[in-house]
């Protein structure tokens, strides 16, 4: 078995941006500190999207080095994700989204 990810390292305001642009929206990116969030009473692991249960970094150089792989682009990567997820929604909103009123508040508060 091998990783099929993506070897780029994306700022997180630039992830952020690319999921944004995928999913349509023009809303402006608000970048608020770790102290913000927890000013905000919320937990800075439940609002990243590079956090979470199973959050880790794959490795895809055997793929790479193995199978002569080549990734493709990540903003092209992220598009069909978004497109997978909103075509196909879970049942039930993740986890992280019952603090959802509140980071919008802290949105609206930091911008």
């Amino acid at each position: 078995a091998v990783n099929l990810s993506n070897d780029t390292d994306v700022p997180l305001i630039e992830y952020v941006g690319m999921m944004r642009a995928a999913m349509g929206s023009k809303s402006p990116l608000i970048e608020v500190t770790p102290e913000q969030i927890e000013s905000a009473g919320l937990e800075v692991r439940a609002v990243s999207p590079f956090s979470g249960r199973w959050a880790s970094r794959l490795d895809c150089s055997p793929a790479k080095r193995d199978l002569r792989w080549k990734p493709s682009d990540v903003k092209e990567q992220l598009t069909h994700a978004v497109e997978a997820f909103l075509s196909t929604p879970p049942q039930d909103p993740p986890p992280g989204y019952a603090n959802r009123s509140r980071e919008v508040e802290l949105a609206w508060q930091s911008g």
